[in-house]
């Protein structure tokens, strides 16, 4: 069998062909760019891009796991001589814990009472100013960001009303010194 030459048959590549031949790759280049640009804005006409608020992991020394439970605990309710009474745990004794420990809050009362000791030592007039310029202010450190009125979070009864709603809806790491492990030493066992 006869081998033939490709050159033979189109003869030497002249600066004309090679120009074909790079321009002709410069349109497949300008054809997936355009191929690319319609893919992208499909797929941004199809999908929304979303972001959640990121997780912060903060690892403490020493480690250890503690059993927490979030069920209310409600006040023992007996009679003496014909008259209902209610008697709140140890840590539900004073004025400020028994506004916390109220049974219409249906969150942990120790823990509760826990993280207010912790956030501003039960302290409804405590204020602590934030690097961004905002405020913390009162029994649960609500910051001011959340759009209330500083009279709103000096009032004790308030505070604890709003730092309800505010466990409701975000649970306990709404607050530092739940995230922190700051809370721990103030719990009754």
């Amino acid at each position: 069998m006869k081998k033939i030459e490709i050159r033979k048959i189109i003869g030497k590549p002249s600066n004309s062909m090679w120009m074909a031949l790079g321009l002709a790759v410069i349109g497949i280049v300008i054809v997936g760019v355009i191929y690319l640009t319609f893919m992208i804005q499909t797929f941004f006409r199809t999908y929304e891009v979303k972001s959640r608020r990121p997780i912060e992991v903060k690892i403490q020394s020493p480690i250890y796991l503690e059993k927490i439970s979030y069920n209310a605990i409600n006040p023992i309710e007996y009679g003496v001589n014909g008259v209902s009474v209610k008697t709140y745990p140890d840590f539900c004794k004073g004025e400020v814990e028994r506004l916390i420990c109220n049974p219409k809050y249906t969150w942990d009362w120790n823990v509760a009472v826990a993280v207010a000791k912790a956030e501003s030592n039960l302290d409804p007039e405590a204020v602590a100013v934030s690097g961004n310029g905002s405020c913390s202010m009162g029994i649960f450190q609500i910051n001011s960001v959340h759009g209330y009125k500083p009279s709103e979070l000096v009032d004790a009864e308030k505070n604890i009303a709003i730092a309800y709603e505010v466990y409701q809806k975000d649970g306990w790491t709404a607050w530092d010194a739940f995230n922190t492990g700051a809370y721990i030493k103030y719990v009754v066992e």
